[in-house]
């Protein structure tokens, strides 16, 4: 899913439900990192496995609170399958991240998916000398503009001057960090 460690791997979560088994477990346990992402403006919502009462519950109880738990995950999960598939179809670079993933990162072919994404977020076919046409309709990606500026520089060396560049370049992960984007601004 990602390379991130620690706190990082937060970054574009804006939604994050906690599963605890008491009532607390969920300050104990990590209530700093809950904190630290509440901070950021993530919404957090918790879900206690009991009900934080003093003796045993019945098992009625408990197996209709583990019913409903599950209930609830399977209609997240199948809510979170949807949302990637629905980014696929309509997101521009989260297509062509699925390609990307199938082949190497040196492939033409991701180069190729890589161009296509650019032309669909900037309405058009863009080149070396219009990349401020992206930029113009897409300004979330002016953060990227020297990533991007190079992938098309040692693209037209790569396709037009017949040569392969000896500029360690990852159109993957500039890929990556451009379907992020995208995503957090799709919302």
């Amino acid at each position: 899913m990602t390379d991130l460690k620690g706190i990082e791997a937060f970054d574009e979560v804006k939604r994050l439900i906690v599963i605890a088994a008491h009532a607390d477990d969920l300050e104990t346990m990590c209530g700093g990192t809950i904190a630290k992402l509440a901070r950021r403006g993530m919404t957090i919502f918790s879900v206690n496995c009991t009900l934080g009462d003093i003796g045993a519950q019945s098992k009625e109880m408990l197996r209709w609170t583990l019913a409903a738990l599950a209930l609830w995950l399977v209609g997240w999960t199948g809510w979170w399958q949807w949302r990637i598939r629905r980014d696929r179809a309509t997101l521009p670079f989260a297509r062509a991240w699925a390609a990307m993933r199938r082949i190497a990162d040196g492939d033409a072919a991701g180069w190729h998916a890589l161009h296509r994404a650019f032309d669909a977020s900037a309405g058009g076919v863009v080149d070396r000398s219009s990349t401020e046409r992206l930029f113009a309709r897409r300004p979330e990606f002016r953060p990227l503009a020297g990533d991007i500026e190079r992938f098309y520089r040692l693209s037209a060396a790569r396709f037009f001057a017949d040569r392969q560049a000896a500029d360690e370049f990852s159109p993957r992960r500039l890929c990556r960090a451009l379907m992020r984007i995208e995503r957090r601004h799709s919302r």
